[in-house]
C-alpha cells in the first residue's frame, strides 16, 4: 500500500487547509508551551468564509483599527505583527510577507514573528525561504519547541526531506513532551520513516 504525505491526500487543496489550519491555531491561540510568548492576536480572525454578517463587519472594523494605528505609530513593532496575523487570517499574504519582513528589520531576534513568517512564506508555496525563516528561528531559540515543529513540517512535507523533518519533530518531541501535537508529530514521523525506507 502507498504512503499517504501527512498532508497531501488531494494534492495543492489538502495543503493549504490543514497549512491555513496551522497558521490559524498558531497565531491566534499558539500551539504549544514554549520560551516564546505567542500571544493571542487583538482582533478576531476570520476562519473561513461562514463568518457572519455582524462578524464580518466587526472584524473589519477591528483590521481597520489595527491598520490606523500602524500608520499613526510605524515604530509600534506589536501592533505591525498583529496586523500581519491579521492579514494572513483575512488571506491576504503578500501584505503579510511585507509587515513580518518590516518587523523582523527592526527586530531580528523577535523568533515568534519569524515562525509566523515561515508559515505565511510556507502557504504561499515558497517552502525553501520558509525553511530558511524558521531554522533561523530555531538556530536563535534552540529550547523553542514550536520551531521545531514548524521546521520539521516545512523540512518533511516541504521539501521532501524527511530525514531532516524528523530530526527537528524528534527534538520538538523532546521539548515538548505531551499533548495532542506530540502525537501528530509522532504520525508524521512514523509516514515519513516510512518513505525514507521506500527511496
Amino acid at each position: 500500500m502507498a504512503q499517504r504525505s501527512y498532508f497531501l491526500s488531494r494534492p495543492k487543496k489538502r495543503q493549504q487547509k490543514i497549512v491555513f489550519w496551522f497558521l490559524v491555531v498558531a497565531l491566534g491561540v499558539g500551539l504549544v508551551g514554549s520560551s516564546v510568548v505567542w500571544s493571542t492576536a487583538r482582533t478576531p480572525l476570520p476562519q473561513n468564509s461562514a463568518v457572519s454578517e455582524t462578524g464580518g463587519r466587526e472584524w473589519l472594523a477591528n483590521l481597520e483599527a489595527l491598520e490606523a494605528r500602524v500608520r499613526d505609530n510605524p515604530g509600534d513593532l506589536e501592533a505591525a505583527q498583529s496586523l500581519a496575523r491579521a492579514y494572513a487570517a483575512g488571506g491576504r499574504w503578500q501584505d503579510a510577507v511585507a509587515l513580518y519582513e518590516r518587523v523582523l528589520q527592526a527586530a531580528p531576534d523577535n523568533h515568534g514573528a519569524r515562525l509566523e513568517l515561515a508559515l505565511v512564506l510556507y502557504h504561499l508555496g515558497r517552502a525553501g525561504e520558509a525553511a530558511d525563516q524558521a531554522r533561523r528561528a530555531v538556530e536563535a531559540a534552540p529550547d523553542l519547541a514550536v520551531g521545531h515543529y514548524y521546521y520539521g513540517i516545512i523540512l518533511g512535507d516541504g521539501l521532501k526531506d524527511y530525514r531532516a523533518g524528523i530530526a527537528q519533530l524528534e527534538e520538538f518531541i523532546r521539548l515538548a513532551g505531551q499533548g495532542p501535537e506530540v502525537e501528530k508529530a509522532r504520525q508524521m514521523i512514523q509516514d515519513w520513516r516510512g518513505k525514507v525506507q521506500s527511496h
